[in-house]
């Protein structure tokens, strides 16, 4: 499954489909739901993250403790 959505990557485009499936056992498909948090500011920064679909939000919080998109 993580190795058909790797196809689908830009950035590993071309990348023949043994190599997708050795990098796919790297990889841990996640589905996320809408709104859900993916990570925080703050976090370690120890994951790394690849959209095959969907779309993705950045929030932050400014100085009066509102959330900007």
């Amino acid at each position: 499954m993580v190795a058909s959505s790797l196809k689908n990557v830009p950035m590993l485009a071309g990348v023949p489909e043994e190599k997708l499936a050795t990098v796919a056992k790297m990889f841990e498909l996640r589905v996320v739901e809408y709104g859900e948090t993916v990570f925080k500011q703050g976090d370690p920064g120890d994951a790394f993250y690849i959209l095959t679909k969907g779309k993705l939000v950045v929030t932050t919080v400014d100085s009066n403790g509102q959330y900007i998109e």
